[in-house]
């Protein structure tokens, strides 16, 4: 059995980075020395550059991915949702933690958030920037959301029972201000997913999936994004 090459848990679709890079060459049949296609116009190339020898084979060479690869494009996408004038609004900062997983290796690297006081509870917002290893070859970018009361993680779902627990004010203020939460983390959870998925497209390639075969493996298209 196959497996999906990609995987995502929230993002909108698969925002693919990292792949092996595929290098045309001319390879001179004298020397053996290798024309690579970033350095050379292999379509009007006729002789090779160190012996002169006008006869070629022509190969494809699978560049591999290494940890420098890894780092630069964690940074570039950083640097990307730094770019963006809402980050202002925000706090940042990079993080390295790894889930360990033997298919879809997840790596969080980068933590960006915001806190608001309602009355005596502090609610904090954070959406964390992930890099998830494909089964096969490249990763995605991805993203997850967690909020907090006073500190604690909380579910989203919960947000209203757990501010009613740790609050000091008095009913009715209760009943308002746990409105104004939902209403806040909503609010702050479109713009923090917009601002996240915009740095991705702007880093990677964006493709859906088409479906997936009965072996398990699945097929994708790149989107193209005006």
């Amino acid at each position: 059995m196959g497996a999906s090459n990609f995987a995502k848990t929230n993002a909108s679709n698969y925002f693919v980075v990292l792949k092996n890079q595929e290098i045309n060459t001319k390879i001179c049949q004298d020397c053996e020395e290798i024309h690579r296609d970033w350095e050379y116009d292999l379509d009007t190339l006729e002789e090779c550059q160190i012996c002169g020898c006008n006869t070629f084979s022509e190969e494809v060479e699978t560049e591999e991915i290494d940890l420098d690869d890894i780092e630069h494009q964690k940074e570039y996408t950083i640097e990307k949702l730094k770019e963006n004038p809402l980050y202002k609004k925000w706090y940042g900062y990079v993080v390295d933690k790894s889930d360990m997983d033997r298919n879809y290796p997840c790596t969080n690297f980068f933590e960006m958030g915001k806190s608001k006081n309602f009355g005596d509870v502090e609610v904090t917002f954070d959406i964390i920037m992930q890099l998830v290893g494909g089964y096969y070859e490249g990763a995605t970018l991805d993203w997850e959301c967690n909020v907090k009361i006073d500190g604690y993680e909380v579910d989203e779902d919960s947000v209203e029972e757990e501010f009613l627990y740790q609050t000091n004010m008095n009913g009715g203020l209760k009943t308002i201000q746990a409105k104004n939460i939902v209403k806040w983390i909503e609010k702050t959870k479109t713009e923090a997913i917009e601002m996240v998925e915009k740095a991705f497209r702007e880093s990677s390639e964006e493709y859906g999936r088409l479906g997936t075969f009965s072996n398990g493996e699945s097929i994708y298209i790149k989107v193209e994004n005006q």
